[in-house]
């Protein structure tokens, strides 16, 4: 097959033929398989005869057929008893697997899918049949791959497309099995690992609600699993543990099996989490309090995964197994009931199966650890015995035991990829057990992994490495093998894991992430929790073209409100606001935060009256006001405004405009839900003033954010901190561990670019030991006023910020004006 490389055919090069140009007509060659001695089956070439062709065909029809012929010889290998299997499981509500179906029925001559889908079977392909030339045309399609999937991720309309999704999945698949030039597992566990990332960060960027129908639906469960498998491995939550993830998303209609079962996978790294950070808490009241929440949070979670099994059961025609075991193997499952046959089961079910009882294992090990750290502390006690169900060591050995269906020559790639965290956790909880049989059921697994190929093995081994398990933080993981083997063959370590990315590592500290943007592609991109908006922020967005719609909508309102031109005027804005609002909320899981209008910074009144018709706004189009934040400027007014907001109405309140720590004082006595401390501002105030430049850490908007943090944490006041109005990179990672960062678009993506270490600055444990004074100002206007005025920087900052924000709402309505009177 010619190569079209220039100036001259790769492929004649290799073979030392005479090229005979690119429009040339090619020989169309049948293979056919040939019996060896030991029964099994190579392909033996046969060589075109010299004189004559024995058929010609143009170019793109060879093409076609080779490629057919490839694709076909690869779907046997891939999944040899595809075409044997009757899937049951949508009759039983599981619509996870085959993603490979979905594949099959996309556009296969889409420029990424296309070269990925055949350098990954070309690669077997030659694999399989010791073909080095084959081999080769493989990796030059993956670097076409490569390519196009970079062109593609540039471009808004092919990032939705289920091709690029599926191109993703099938180029981590080439990483696995062929990607790597070295024989250590770790190499390809890590590339393998770096291309999930990736099609995981392009799930989040596509959204939830692109999954609607059946194709994009079979490929969004896939990999959603992937992305909460990638959660539960770094023991922390990641988007698709949200609430806008878990929402019907098949065809509109209700949740399928598949569906409730990765939901309460989705919340074991909430668990985990929390768990890890009860064993280092310094404080033991607050370890007691968390603690019984973290307990009944275990068990409501193992509640959940008792009426999945039942809904399960209620719906199959036989009694569900212990095991799932091959036809002829001998007995059935670890307690000697039933089992699944090949012929007579779905291999969908029984994967699905499969992960049901790795996170029964995953859950019921934490809640048997929780259960002897929170007695053992005598900070929790629970004077039940754990029911008998609660039994991790049955559930890894229902894995153990169901290894050998999945392993078998007739799953070919598929079941050993399927079923590879399934055993990843069941080896380790037989590493780290001390049951009398767990050298026993470890052999079990170990055996099955010895009828894989070695490649094959080697994804099982690697994927089982990258399990981080349940353990006390004491004992249990310092006694556990770093390096460890299983038949003599070394396993990768944990600790080999892949660097996250900045904006990651941020998150990772603990701080939320908010975008501070109006723009709803931007948003969409870096996933925040919450986004905040400003009259800055929407006059900028409303430029637009792409935001008439919303434009139209406030204006219509507007027409039909109020009597005279400026009050339509107020009308059209405060809807504009409104319809912003709706259409970030789409889009984060948490809060957006809506403006008051600035020229009512210094009327109290004025300024409780609008928070109020913004939240009825809200309410008139299904919005609840718990998620929205009234945002307030830090005035003295502003400040006694989210007090009544906040304790009257139950508004939450954002009060912004803030530079100084007796405005933060006062907020959090008003009971303000959060602040937004200026960051940015402070500097440039403070580098005119002073003539110099600032490295991070002595940066003067760093420092105030910091003194603020630590007077909320030593005094325990709930209100959040928000650092907002930041002008490098270095502001913010000076900052983590903040409790929320409100960050502009072009500052978050050189965080999701950057690889930097992001270590925790602020650590609100360490603030209890801090030498600061308590001050009061809620019941004392004057001293307020005194010592804001002490500080000249807060002062006039304030003074630029509130004008700034009023001009700016004074030019967006004028637009308003000019659409209004049209």
């Amino acid at each position: 097959m010619c190569d079209l490389q220039r100036p001259a055919c790769g492929n004649c090069i290799r073979a030392r033929l005479s090229c005979e140009g690119y429009a040339r007509q090619w020989t169309f060659v049948e293979n056919e398989p040939v019996a060896r001695g030991d029964g099994t089956a190579v392909v033996a070439k046969r060589h075109p005869p010299k004189s004559p062709p024995l058929s010609f065909l143009p170019h793109d029809l060879s093409r076609t057929a080779f490629e057919t012929k490839s694709l076909s010889l690869f779907w046997d290998l891939y999944f040899p008893a595809n075409d044997r299997i009757v899937p049951r499981s949508r009759k039983v509500g599981i619509n996870f697997c085959n993603w490979t179906v979905a594949v099959r029925r996309l556009n296969l001559n889409d420029k990424a899918l296309r070269p990925a889908l055949l350098a990954f079977s070309l690669a077997r392909i030659g694999q399989s049949n010791n073909d080095r030339a084959v081999s080769e045309q493989a990796i030059k399609l993956y670097g076409s791959a490569l390519k196009e999937m970079n062109l593609a991720l540039q471009d808004q309309v092919r990032l939705q497309t289920d091709e690029l999704l599926a191109a993703g999945k099938l180029m981590a698949g080439y990483e696995m099995f062929h990607g790597s030039t070295t024989p250590e597992l770790a190499a390809r566990g890590i590339n393998w690992r770096n291309h999930t990332d990736g099609v995981i960060k392009l799930l989040e960027i596509r959204g939830p609600r692109q999954h609607t129908t059946q194709d994009a639906h079979i490929l969004f469960l896939d990999t959603r699993l992937s992305a909460i498998l990638a959660a539960i491995i770094s023991r922390k939550p990641n988007f698709v543990a949200t609430p806008l993830w878990q929402t019907p998303s098949f065809e509109g209609g209700e949740k399928d099996l598949s569906d409730a079962l990765f939901d309460i996978m989705a919340t074991l790294p909430f668990l985990l989490e929390e768990f890890d950070q009860l064993q280092v808490c310094p404080d033991p009241a607050d370890v007691g309090q968390r603690g019984v929440q973290l307990w009944y949070r275990c068990r409501a979670t193992d509640r959940g995964l008792r009426q999945w099994y039942t809904s399960l059961s209620s719906k199959v025609p036989q009694p569900l197994p212990s095991a799932i075991r091959p036809r002829g193997d001998d007995g059935g499952g670890p307690d000697g009931d039933g089992f699944f046959s090949f012929e007579e089961s779905d291999y969908a079910l029984a994967i699905t199966l499969a992960l049901y009882w790795a996170t029964c294992n995953l859950l019921h090990s934490l809640i048997h650890l929780a259960y002897t750290y929170f007695q053992s502390s005598g900070l929790f006690e629970y004077s039940q015995d754990l029911p008998g169900h609660i039994d991790p060591h049955r559930s890894a050995t229902s894995i153990a035991h169901s290894a050998g269906y999945f392993v078998r020559p007739e799953m070919g790639i598929l079941g050993p990829q399927l079923i590879s965290f399934p055993m990843g956790v069941a080896l380790m909880y037989f590493m780290t057990s001390n049951e009398p049989n767990a050298d026993e059921e470890r052999e079990r697994l170990s055996a099955g992994l010895g009828r894989l190929s070695e490649e094959l093995s080697g994804l099982v081994r690697s994927s089982s490495a990258f399990v981080t398990y349940p353990a006390s933080n004491a004992d249990q993981q310092k006694n556990m093998k770093r390096d460890f083997t299983v038949d003599g063959i070394p396993m990768v370590t944990s600790n080999q894991s892949i660097m996250p990315n900045a904006l990651e590592q941020l998150k990772a500290t603990g701080t939320v992430v908010v975008c501070d943007s109006g723009d709803f592609a931007t948003i969409d991109k870096y996933k925040p929790q919450d986004a905040t908006t400003n009259p800055s922020l929407i006059l900028a967005a409303s430029k637009k073209q792409e935001y008439a719609k919303l434009m139209d909508v406030a204006v219509e309102y507007g027409k039909e409100h109020g009597e005279s031109i400026e009050e339509k005027v107020d009308a059209t804005l405060d809807r504009l606001l409104v319809e912003f609002g709706k259409e970030i909320l789409q889009i984060v899981p948490g809060k957006v935060s809506t403006e008051v209008d600035a020229r009512f910074s210094f009327d109290y009144q004025a300024s409780i009256d609008k928070a109020l018709h913004i939240i009825e706004l809200y309410k008139s189009i299904g919005i609840d006001k718990s998620r929205i934040l009234i945002k307030l400027a830090s005035t003295w007014e502003g400040i006694k405004a989210a007090h009544t907001l906040q304790t009257e109405h139950g508004v939450n309140c954002n009060l912004t405009l803030m530079f100084s720590l007796p405005q933060a004082i006062a907020a959090a006595e008003a009971g303000a839900y959060l602040i937004s401390p200026f960051v940015g501002r402070i500097l440039d105030w403070y580098k005119a003033a002073m003539k110099k430049d600032y490295a991070p850490h002595e940066d003067p908007g760093v420092k105030s954010v910091q003194a603020i943090f630590n007077y909320y944490k030593k005094y325990g006041y709930k209100t959040i901190v928000m650092g907002a109005s930041f002008r490098n990179k270095g502001e913010i990672t000076e900052l983590a561990g903040c409790d929320y960062l409100t960050i502009s678009p072009n500052l978050l993506e050189e965080l999701y670019n950057s690889e930097e270490k992001v270590p925790q600055k602020l650590i609100a444990s360490d603030a209890a030991s801090l030498d600061i004074p308590k001050k009061s100002y809620i019941n004392d206007e004057a001293l307020f006023r005194f010592d804001f005025n002490e500080e000249a920087m807060a002062v006039e900052k304030l003074r630029e910020g509130i004008s700034k924000f009023a001009a700016d709402a004074i030019t967006l309505k004028g637009i308003l004006r000019e659409k209004v009177g049209s």
